[in-house]
């Protein structure tokens, strides 16, 4: 094979995975919360979204190449490299590129900010927990969460338009389907603490959206 036609696997199952199931997550929490006949499907699909961001912040840490935080290349000196060679493509990243890092990282913190003022409306709605909150405050950072979320998810959708349409035969967008990349790189590796966390990722969110949906599971 040749390095121009060499392929690395960077996006791993995991990755790709928590990818689809945030994007159907938040959608439906979207769509819900302007529907007063579906709070607790709002605050199922709120708790589902925001269990999966906090595994993702976990395996940000600890997770392997090209996930981790470490591996983002953020930075000014970065972002403005990429800005002046994006029609050149003098460089080709890896992972993600700055803007895509920087998008992806305001994504991770605003969404769990977001569930979490979603769970402390949940609780004062409620009673689940004996706080005194300014219940007027909460659902303005909630719903300012909530709006600066889609924002972030619409510059993201931006990103990839883009990259579609100037960089057609360059496009990363098949990645996140197959977890390949069209470049030379070594490939991503999970190993035992990988799977294991993977295995509580991928199966808390779905156990916390339950006992949202039904209280009594």
């Amino acid at each position: 094979m040749t390095k121009q036609n060499h392929k690395t696997y960077v996006w791993a199952l995991p990755i790709r995975l928590f990818h689809w199931l945030l994007a159907i997550g938040f959608l439906i929490t979207y769509i819900t919360s302007e529907n007063e006949y579906f709070p607790t499907l709002h605050f199922a699909y709120g708790a589902f979204v925001g269990t999966l961001l906090f595994f993702r912040i976990i395996f940000g840490f600890i997770g392997p190449s090209y996930a981790r935080f470490k591996d983002f290349p953020i930075g000014f000196s970065k972002t403005k490299q990429f800005i002046s060679g994006y029609f050149s493509g003098t460089k080709n990243y890896v992972g993600h590129n700055p803007l895509a890092s920087a998008t992806m990282l305001s994504i991770f913190v605003t969404g769990l900010l977001c569930s979490i003022s979603g769970y402390l409306i949940y609780a004062e709605n409620n009673q689940v927990m004996a706080i005194s909150v300014n219940s007027n405050l909460l659902t303005t950072s909630h719903h300012l969460f909530a709006k600066l979320f889609l924002i972030l998810i619409i510059i993201h959708l931006a990103g990839i338009f883009a990259d579609l349409i100037f960089k057609k035969k360059k496009t990363n967008l098949p990645s996140i389907f197959t977890g390949y990349k069209k470049l030379e790189a070594e490939n991503v590796k999970l190993n035992v603490i990988h799977y294991v966390l993977v295995i509580i990722w991928f199966t808390l969110p779905f156990y916390v959206f339950l006992l949202f949906l039904w209280p009594t599971v």
